[in-house]
């Protein structure tokens, strides 16, 4: 008897397994999201990946948080010079209140980088002091060098002495030819210091209420556009400007006039606004962003109408809290007056915090704004309302969400009708509410001085 044997099916065959293959494009775009300490272990699997992730990690600038760390970054860049140094555009220092360099081997080693990099654009230094001790071998190696793309230069070193001041002021004159932006600490300095005639943009905080040099500031720094001045908080709690200061700068500020001891025009000016008084800047502004006004006080409401009147802004944006803004009626504070003469956007960007729309008490905050800015002339009025989370609250807390999301049930229509009837001078409203559009008007005037307005398309 014969006997058939199965036919084979098609479906049973097998082939032989293979290990699934990533494409290397799909992990390359994978690190773009990781951090920079997330890359380090990436780089060890293999070279395509180790290639790809040190490109990666220079070009975003290594940040660097400790002495230690300081070293390993040295070394890193020195081992293949010629292909790293081109990549680096951006290197970050925060050791914060420590000292940058205690030893000389770190001196060496970041020496050697500072002299090799060729294309670096950015460099943030935080510290108390940039050297525990006297390097000088390696200051003057720094002093004869000339960085010719370093554009920015963060400088914020604490400690307030002599060996400290002359350190900052040889990275300083290291760059004093093609620096354009400068962030630094304190003004002790400028007694050291050479002109800065390219720089553009200054930061500068305070720790030391007594060291104000403005007219001096404006010498080195004669095409100065954008000015930020604060005093920082964990060294002076409350800042308390000085009359007495405040008059001497305003003299020297006139006594240097001729050498260039007064700025004509400055873009933009911000900083805190108890600093700003102080300083009494005589110049022109086309912006002013006083910071921390509370316009429910009557000294700060003194302190702005004076910049007001001594800046002549185009342009003045305040950020205030809800709380300073609507006042007690037992308490009415006192109104603004400008002597400028020529119109003036204001922007209003008011915190409302944990308060809901129905909790909102409208009339009396556009009651407020109103008494406060109707004597001066704005043809522009920008109104933002923002509900940004406590202290209390942690980054991606949805706590603040109901808040938020609640805040766009506002109605801008009875803002625009009370403005224009308040505010003489205004020519155009807009309002913005969280999660709406932004809401526009022109404002007009009949022949008898009624307010009309129409809302923009």
């Amino acid at each position: 008897m014969e006997t058939l044997a199965p036919p084979e099916s098609t479906c049973c065959a097998t082939t032989p397994y293979t290990e699934p293959r990533l494409n290397y494009d799909v992990l390359i775009h994978i690190t773009s999201f990781l951090r920079q300490h997330e890359l380090v272990p990436v780089m060890q699997t293999c070279e395509i990946l180790r290639r790809e992730c040190t490109k990666r990690l220079i070009t975003t600038g290594p940040l660097v948080r400790s002495e230690g760390g300081c070293q390993s970054f040295c070394r890193f860049m020195l081992v293949d010079r010629p292909t790293r140094f081109k990549l680096l555009r951006k290197i970050d220092l925060n050791v914060g209140r420590d000292a940058l360099i205690t030893s000389t081997s770190t001196a060496k080693l970041l020496t050697e980088v500072l002299l090799a990099c060729s294309r670096l654009e950015e460099l943030k230094i935080f510290c108390g002091r940039l050297c525990s001790g006297r390097y000088d071998e390696y200051l003057i190696r720094l002093g004869s060098h000339t960085f010719k793309t370093l554009r920015k230069l963060t400088l914020n070193c604490t400690d307030a002495d002599i060996d400290n001041a002359e350190t900052m002021v040889v990275v300083l004159g290291a760059c004093f030819e093609v620096l354009e932006e400068l962030e630094i600490y304190n003004l002790f300095w400028l007694r050291y210091a050479g002109p800065l005639p390219h720089l553009r943009k200054l930061k500068i905080l305070m720790s030391d209420r007594h060291q104000y040099y403005v007219a001096f500031l404006s010498i080195l720094c004669p095409n100065l556009k954008e000015l930020d001045w604060d005093y920082d908080s964990n060294f002076i709690p409350r800042y308390h400007p000085s009359e007495h200061l405040r008059k001497f700068s305003a003299m020297t500020q006139r006594r240097f006039e001729s050498q260039g001891g007064r700025w004509r025009h400055l873009e933009c000016l911000s900083g805190h606004i108890n600093v700003l008084y102080e300083a009494s800047l005589a110049c022109e502004v086309d912006i002013l962003r006083p910071r921390y006004v509370c316009l429910i006080v009557n000294t700060d409401i003194v302190y702005l109408r004076d910049l007001l009147n001594q800046t002549r802004p185009r342009h003045l944006i305040l950020d205030i809290e809800l709380s300073a803004l609507v006042e007690p009626p037992e308490f009415p504070a006192k109104k603004l007056v400008s002597t400028n003469s020529g119109m003036m956007e204001l922007s209003l960007n008011i915190n409302i915090g944990e308060l809901k729309p129905e909790a909102l008490p409208a009339s009396r905050i556009i009651a407020s704004i109103v008494r406060l800015f109707k004597r001066l002339r704005i043809g522009t009025f920008n109104l933002d309302f923002t509900s940004q989370p406590p202290d209390r609250y942690t980054a991606g807390d949805k706590g603040i969400e109901p808040v938020t999301n609640s805040l766009r049930k506002l109605q801008a229509t009875p803002f625009i009708e009370q403005l224009a009837d308040g505010i003489p001078s205004l020519r155009h409203v807009s309002v913005q509410i969280p999660l709406n559009p932004r809401y526009e008007w022109d404002v007009g005037r009949s022949s008898e001085g009624e307010a009309r307005w129409e809302q923009c398309q």
